[in-house]
């Protein structure tokens, strides 16, 4: 399956904008690697709606409050703290499970969203660390 990427005009000027090489090379990259994770994140939550659709919102939220705690403990880093290195760049994919940091920002946006949706609140689920 192929996916088309369009290239917006600043995008664009961006790029006329850049003398060296090596920069256009990188600037290329990483604007690939940006648009490769919103494509990603937009397949992961159309995967997790279909999944979900049989569940209670209480059923959704405390299933994907179970997977982001088990996130947070295997990479000992609060979904904040990774949401921020993770878009920010500062951090890149798990090599060994290059889906498994889209797939951890997908859930940890959907607990926001939840949370926020229907007032649930983490800490009664989890111990009360109260980090999303």
């Amino acid at each position: 399956m192929s996916t088309m990427i369009a290239i917006p005009d600043e995008l664009v000027e961006q790029v006329k904008s850049v003398a060296r090489a090596e920069a256009l090379d990188e600037f290329f990259i990483d604007a690939a690697r940006k648009q490769v994770r919103a494509i990603r994140a937009r397949q992961l939550r159309e995967e997790y709606e279909r999944a979900h659709r049989r569940f209670t919102p209480r059923q959704v939220y405390e299933r994907t409050l179970a997977q982001v705690v088990a996130f947070e403990t295997k990479y000992a880093l609060s979904s904040d703290q990774f949401l921020q290195d993770f878009e920010s760049g500062l951090i890149d994919e798990d090599r060994s499970d290059w889906v498994a940091f889209y797939r951890w920002r997908t859930l940890a946006y959907g607990l926001r969203q939840m949370e926020k949706e229907y007032s649930f609140k983490r800490e009664a689920q989890s111990g009360g660390n109260g980090q999303a």
